[in-house]
């Protein structure tokens, strides 16, 4: 027993890790416009809410529940064959708890989902809170967002009392089936031993047995229901599995679940670079249309520009003129509803998305933003980015001389001859 639950918990575990691993495959590729729309607190929510109960419940229990299923498939056989006329009275118990697992199925299901989105508001209030924690001093109102989170907290907390109610309706009428079963148990057992038909040690038998045998189906309705919790959380987490991608993205080769997405190969989507004046790629932009969103009027309209290689441009405009809406076209960070980009004279997007490899078509460009970010990892990972085994000795150069390493070297984090390993130092 001890190694089928070792092994079942073991597999259970696994087999929720791919579930994360495989849903943070595709989430990082979804459009732009799918985090537009969708609270950043619904999207947490998945990654913690939803996968812990997914963890919580098949990382371990679920062993746990496959020997309760066995217990009770032993417990038939072993009525069958010792007390056959105990067989009617256990199928009524069985069917009664079934019956009221049934009726609760609904709002146990209902319930949980609710609560699911009842923390939503709150985690997304908490980050963009924390995110805008300096204006919100300075202009004083602390405890507007206070009240606010409070707000949201308290809806929460009553939705779950909600849910937690109805979990103790639901066991509770597992526990009024089976005292119902062992009444009748009780009166029939009377009136059996009273005419002689039944001897006073088959009644304690039948007690004995229906005792232990509610016990078991008790526990195995109640963890029945708990699974709902998990299942929901299961379909919201499959939800985010067969969400459309970014046009041109593809999946790691190594993901598994076969969800209609493609996947990368060994082939690279080469730029070409010309030769200029200091090197770099030609970009022509031809009748370039995009919007944010289908019911949004369109931002860019009809833009037609040409960069030489080795040329700089400067686009300038006041804000909201597109300035930013550009660049993220030409990142193809938003796909295009009409148009044209070519580098190099290669096709690099168009209205209906390119079909070459969005991964290397990006990491032929380079994009600074006006809002930096710093990441958690290494001072390594923070300046040329994760997973680059390789650097070129201006990568080198520029590691050295970055802000970031002049900063650091100032409240003598560095020194002034940093080494290698003082560069794997982890920024928190």
């Amino acid at each position: 027993t001890l190694t089928f639950r070792a092994g079942i918990s073991r597999l259970s575990a696994e087999a929720v890790s791919r579930i994360y691993d495989e849903t943070t495959y595709r989430t990082s590729r979804l459009p732009m416009g799918f985090y537009d729309q969708n609270p950043a607190g619904r999207v947490m929510t998945r990654f913690t809410s939803d996968y812990n109960n997914i963890f919580r419940i098949f990382g371990g229990p679920l062993a746990e529940f496959i020997g309760l299923g066995f217990d009770l498939f032993a417990m038939t056989v072993l009525i069958t064959v010792a007390s056959p006329w105990l067989l009617p009275l256990w199928l009524l118990q069985a069917l009664l708890n079934y019956g009221v697992y049934r009726f609760y199925l609904g709002s146990l299901r209902r319930e949980r989902r609710e609560m699911a989105l009842k923390r939503s508001p709150g985690i997304s209030h908490f980050a963009e809170t924390t995110a805008g924690a300096s204006t919100i001093r300075a202009f004083g109102r602390e405890s507007m967002f206070q009240r606010r989170f409070s707000h949201l907290n308290d809806e929460y907390l009553e939705q779950r009392m909600r849910a937690t109610t109805v979990f103790v309706r639901f066991s509770l009428g597992m526990t009024l089936a089976t005292a119902f079963v062992l009444l009748l148990t009780g009166v029939a057992s009377i009136a059996l031993v009273s005419r002689g038909l039944l001897t006073v040690g088959a009644v304690g038998v039948a007690f004995a047995y229906l005792g232990l045998s509610s016990t078991i189906l008790q526990s195995f309705f109640e963890w029945l229901g708990q699974f709902e919790e998990a299942l929901t959380g299961l379909e919201r987490m499959n939800e985010y599995l067969r969400l459309p991608l970014e046009d041109g993205a593809k999946l790691p080769a190594g993901a598994k679940f076969p969800t209609g997405h493609q996947r990368e190969d060994n082939t690279s989507f080469g730029l070409e670079k010309n030769p200029g004046p200091s090197g770099g790629a030609a970009v022509e932009v031809r009748d370039l249309w995009m919007r944010y969103r289908a019911d949004l009027p369109p931002i860019l309209r009809g833009i037609n520009l040409r960069i030489r290689a080795g040329e700089r441009l400067a686009v300038v405009g006041r804000t909201g003129s597109g300035k930013t809406s550009l660049v993220q076209a030409l990142y193809r960070l938003y796909p295009a509803e009409r148009g044209t980009i070519l580098v190099n004279g290669k096709e690099a997007a168009t209205a209906a998305g390119g079909t070459e490899d969005l991964r290397a078509y990006r990491r032929e460009m380079a994009y600074i933003t006006q809002e930096a970010t710093l990441f958690l990892g290494t001072i390594r990972e923070n300046l040329i980015g994760p997973g680059e085994d390789i650097l070129s000795s201006e990568v080198e150069n520029a590691k050295r001389d970055a802000p970031l390493v002049q900063a650091l070297r100032r409240v003598q984090f560095l020194r002034e001859e940093a080494t290698d390993q003082e560069y794997e130092y982890w920024l928190d």
